[in-house]
């Protein structure tokens, strides 16, 4: 089964996971608002794998982060006719990633939002 962390709190993140269709194309995927899986977000953590930096796949052999992880989406997950499978260049998505996470903390921070890691004092 592949299961997909993401923000659920980020409507980036949602509409992205609605929009690539991802139960209905694979059918095994297990989609996990990270918001609400506080143990699962600290055992990625402990592997270097910060939900906060990035959504994650967990294809079972690897776990993708960033542009690796939407090059995967887009290149086996995505319906073809979406048009996200023309988005599998790992290189293009790493040097894209940065700026499409810029633009998400900066809306989460627009709207009150804190990080999902955010320290509790």
């Amino acid at each position: 089964m592949i299961r997909v962390l993401y923000d659920g709190e980020c409507p980036f993140c949602t509409a992205y996971t609605r929009y690539a269709r991802l139960q209905r194309r694979v059918g095994e995927v297990d989609l996990i608002d990270a918001r609400r899986a506080p143990d699962l977000v600290e055992a990625y953590a402990a592997e270097g794998h910060e939900i906060d930096e990035s959504f994650i796949v967990d294809t079972g052999d690897a776990v993708l982060t960033g542009g690796a992880a939407m090059a995967y989406i887009h290149g086996r997950l995505a319906p073809r006719w979406t048009g996200l499978s023309l988005l599998t260049n790992d290189r293009l998505l790493a040097a894209a990633y940065p700026i499409l996470r810029g633009m998400r903390n900066g809306a989460l921070r627009a709207m009150g939002r804190r990080p999902i890691r955010a320290k509790r004092f």
